[in-house]
């Protein structure tokens, strides 16, 4: 059996205890990488663990230094410009990161924005997006699944990856002497409601393949894991297993 399709079988087995695990309705809006709602992320790092990725939450304390490829998923507490300069500075030094927004995470998602100087601006449907050109060596990306939102301005500095009809919907973006950031205009492929449609977990796989290593960061601290000097009954309810 090819690399390609033990990681097909593990994502499908992901998928089985997900739906045996299936969350309440209240969750289906949290992009945590902790709930198996439709909005979360739980499915993709569970699937990337049993890939054998070293995956890991940043929570309490924003601190990529430990981190290959950083994964902020539909940030719903602002990006500090501190937190956006200590990413920078990770890419960098050679990490690469993937930021995914939708219309609710953009403002949030800003600072970080302003410094990869990417900006979304035109209305976009939810539809279907195709490569702008080949995106994995094996060609196996063909149809990634957006949500509505906003669609990416193109610049010289931005390679597209991603369009849906005349919109760009996601791009890649070389950092001089170190690694590569990932925009996408719509955190659906990387849900436990996306992942498993179409093309998207192979566009995940196609991001990560040019990682320089496998420690996988995903950013629970901008879903709002931030407490970190609470204590008594704050630090229990503001904890990784209180926000659970």
């Amino acid at each position: 059996m090819t690399g390609y399709s033990l990681a097909v079988a593990a994502f499908i087995l992901t998928l089985v205890v997900l739906v045996i695990g299936t969350a309440p309705p209240s969750q289906n809006d949290d992009p945590s990488s902790r709930v198996a709602g439709k909005a979360g992320t739980l499915a993709l790092y569970r699937w990337l663990g049993d890939l054998g990725f070293n995956v890991h939450r940043i929570s309490s304390q924003f601190d990529v230094s430990g981190t290959d490829v950083l994964l902020i998923v539909d940030p719903r507490t602002p990006i500090s410009d501190s937190d956006a300069a200590s990413v920078m500075q990770s890419v960098a030094r050679g990490a690469d990161l993937v930021l995914a927004v939708s219309p609710e995470s953009q403002a949030d998602a800003q600072a970080l924005l302003i410094r990869l100087q990417v900006s979304l601006s035109a209305p976009r449907p939810a539809g279907d997006s195709v490569p702008a050109q080949p995106i994995d060596a094996g060609d196996r990306v063909h149809h990634v699944p957006m949500a509505a939102g906003s669609a990416i301005d193109p610049a010289p500095y931005l390679t597209p990856l991603l369009t849906q009809s005349s919109a760009l919907t996601a791009v890649a973006e070389q950092v001089t002497g170190g690694g590569r950031a990932y925009v996408l205009a719509s955190a659906l492929p990387l849900s436990n409601d996306g992942l498993r449609n179409a093309d998207s977990s192979t566009l995940v796989l196609s991001m990560l393949e040019r990682a320089r290593g496998g420690a996988i960061g995903f950013d629970e601290y901008h879903h709002g894991e931030m407490s970190a000097t609470a204590d008594g009954a704050a630090a229990v309810f503001e904890s990784p297993l209180g926000l659970a």
